[in-house]
């Protein structure tokens, strides 16, 4: 089974393991993509489908609770080995290469951006090892096929060397379009009929397209979950740790508050998704932490603003300008850009929490730039956007 809107993706990373077993050539792969895009489950179900065709180990580590470099290998060999014995730091290095090196191996390494975090602020330790493992296809005669997975969209070229002898495939995650999500989610409520209607169905996947397209808040908002998005928002992407593990959706791996269903539910409908999302963006943990899209566009109106140099207390940028250039911001960033629509509830999420306002085709700041700016926490995105010109 292939997750529904990931087939092309699907079918790369297939091939790219299976040609690289079968004609012994080293392969490592780079997965990146937002939160949410279906990247674990993904790789999951080809190394699943894959290990008894080609006769690999699988062996599967989360960097997210790794710390430090002695930890790191040893959890590998112990996830390979099963064997628990206490090895120093070299020790576990020594016996992890040797076992990974001695048969076929997927070594698929999620969330592999914790690494560059390993003790401490010993950055430059922490990039040779990641080095090391991206050279372990190679090192290995093509007996190891190294998969990392990660949300930041340039985590290869940031920390591995342009010029190597062998740099991984990068496969690229976008996030779920509205018309995915709809069939997603469409699919989802057909297992029961008293979820939501199909009008809920289609206004949830536009909001949820419109904030960064992650499945997981879709169905815990139509599961009337949304603590499980609040947590999700007010979280720093680079600090958490996964809450669930494997193919089960978020909305399942939670317990429910009740002790059992109501046999009187009906199905929610566009008027309690609409305030669903009000509830959960009046809390002021979440309007602290803006999704993706309305941050590029936040980060796109301080731009036009800066570069109209208006003086005037409520600036006002029109849509039209705001889209081109958001479209550039997209393109720039290599992500998949909204719809006209999905753009639009982008903006109102961001009226939703009071940083602008609408007044017919114009969008208004309701709060000065340097306050805006606070808001949107990615001085790097500021920067990006900064840099491009009008």
């Amino acid at each position: 089974m292939v997750l529904k809107g990931r087939e092309k993706e699907y079918k790369l990373i297939s091939d790219l393991i299976s040609t690289s077993f079968e004609e012994r050539h080293p392969q490592s792969i780079m997965v990146r993509g937002v939160p949410g895009s279906g990247k674990t489950a993904t790789i999951r179900l080809v190394v699943n489908d894959l290990k008894e065709k080609l006769n690999f180990v699988p062996a599967y580590i989360n960097c997210a609770s790794i710390t430090t470099k002695s930890d790191f290998f040893r959890r590998i060999y112990y996830v390979i080995t099963k064997n628990d014995t206490v090895l120093t730091a070299s020790e576990a290095a020594k016996k992890t290469e040797k076992v990974l090196f001695s048969q076929r191996t997927v070594l698929v390494l999620d969330e592999i951006d914790f690494l560059t975090k390993l003790d401490s602020s010993r950055t430059s330790l922490a990039n040779s090892i990641i080095k090391k493992i991206f050279d372990w296809p190679l090192n290995s005669g093509g007996k190891v096929v190294v998969v990392g997975i990660s949300n930041e969209l340039d985590f290869s070229e940031k920390v591995l060397p342009k010029k190597r002898v062998m740099l991984p495939d990068v496969v690229l995650f976008n996030a779920y379009s509205v018309e995915q999500l709809i069939d997603i989610l469409m699919e989802y409520v057909r297992k029961d009929e008293n979820l939501a209607t199909a009008e809920a169905v289609k206004l949830c996947a536009r909001k949820i397209s419109a904030m960064n397209g992650d499945v997981r808040r879709a169905f815990s908002l139509l599961s009337s979950q949304t603590e499980f998005i609040e947590e999700e928002m007010e979280e720093e992407p680079a600090l958490k740790r996964p809450k669930t593990v494997g193919l089960s959706t978020p909305c399942k791996s939670r317990p429910s508050t009740s002790t059992q269903s109501s046999p009187t539910r009906t199905p929610k409908t566009h008027k309690d998704i609409l305030l669903s999302l009000q509830n959960i963006y009046s809390s002021p943990a979440v309007s602290a932490k803006i999704p993706l899209h309305p941050r590029i566009v936040l980060a796109s109106i301080i731009k036009l603003m800066e570069s109209e140099n208006s003086s005037k207390k409520v600036q006002t940028v029109s849509f039209a300008k705001l889209h081109e250039l958001y479209d550039k911001v997209c393109k720039k960033m290599r992500i998949e850009p909204l719809n006209h629509e999905a753009l639009r509830d982008a903006v109102s999420t961001l009226v939703n929490t009071s940083i602008l306002s609408l007044k017919k085709d114009k969008i208004c700041m309701e709060v000065d730039v340097d306050c805006a700016r606070k808001k949107i926490q990615d001085d790097e995105l500021i920067n990006s956007v900064g840099s491009i010109g009008n």
